[in-house]
């Protein structure tokens, strides 16, 4: 899993891990944490979602076939309420 910035406020999350799912969505704290608004498309062996992100701290999860997983390849990682962890992401 990466994510690259661009210019802009422009980010582009990856989801790489093998075995490739049905399906992925990133949910976070710019779309009020919800699963389904956000579906990363298929691009060879990843799937891939380019947003445009205001400037700030972002929080955010990958949901993979129904399962929440955090980006261990994040800048930065925080604790939330249920125990686990969340990406983080500053965009300048």
């Amino acid at each position: 899993m990466a994510v690259k910035t661009y210019k802009n406020g422009e980010i582009t999350f990856i989801w790489n891990q093998k075995p490739l799912p049905q399906d992925v969505y990133l949910a976070g704290t710019f779309n009020n944490w919800n699963p389904n608004s956000h579906r990363l498309r298929k691009f060879k062996d990843t799937y891939r979602a380019r947003l445009q992100l205001n400037a700030g701290q972002h929080q955010y999860k990958f949901v993979v076939d129904g399962h929440w997983h955090d980006d261990p390849d994040a800048p930065e990682r925080t604790i939330n309420e249920h125990g686990t962890y969340n990406s983080v992401i500053c965009v300048e």
